[in-house]
């Protein structure tokens, strides 16, 4: 168990933060216990299948990127991203 996020200076980030701990580590609990099922030697096809679990992750994290990027280097990705006045 993962004790909880606190940040004593800024009650508004730890809420912030500790909701999307409780987005993101669930997937990563699931994949260790389905691993220790398995005796921690899990075949081919079962990692495959865990390892799946992980995209919708993965699209996360490239959305994150792309939000972090400055407007200048996004107009490329998408129109949204870019506001002309």
């Amino acid at each position: 168990m993962v004790e909880p996020i606190q940040i004593a200076d800024d009650p508004q980030l730890e809420k912030s933060l500790e909701q999307l701990r409780k987005k993101i580590l669930p997937p990563f609990e699931k994949f260790v216990q389905q691993l220790v099922r398995s005796g921690n030697k899990p075949t081919g096809e079962q990692l495959a299948k865990r390892c799946a679990g992980f995209g919708a992750i993965s699209t996360r994290e490239k959305t994150l990127e792309r939000w972090s990027l400055p407007e200048s280097e996004t107009c490329h990705l998408s129109p949204v991203t870019c506001h002309f006045i």
